[in-house]
């Protein structure tokens, strides 16, 4: 079974997202940073993190995209080291009816590394 690997749960003003519609795609991994990292304050040490994380990620995994931009791209580069044809991502795409959000649905994405 697929696994789906989430680097960091956004929370705002006491709002947490909720990522469960993302275990239609696998198995959701507890998330590998639980507050807000910020990549640009300890780089060297939040590499050194998802490379742990990461360790047993194969093809037919996926990354949730949620949280800071930067850290997602880095979690992105360091995964890839660890398939060999796909990088899968899931990421969330809002449905409108009649011009009104009406929740939304998460997409595969798949970017060929070969």
């Amino acid at each position: 079974m697929s696994k789906v690997y989430v680097i960091q749960i956004p929370q705002r003003g006491g709002y947490k997202l909720d990522i469960s519609g993302a275990s239609e795609f696998g198995a959701l991994q507890e998330p590998c940073f639980l507050n807000q990292a910020d990549i640009s304050q300890n780089p060297e040490e939040i590499m050194e993190s998802l490379y742990d994380y990461f360790q047993d990620f194969r093809d037919g995994d996926f990354i949730l995209q949620a949280g800071e931009h930067t850290l997602f791209s880095a979690a992105c580069v360091v995964a890839s080291n660890y398939v060999e044809e796909e990088l899968k991502v899931l990421k969330w795409d809002r449905d409108f009816k009649n011009g009104k959000r009406s929740g939304g649905y998460y997409s595969e994405v798949k970017f060929k590394l070969s």
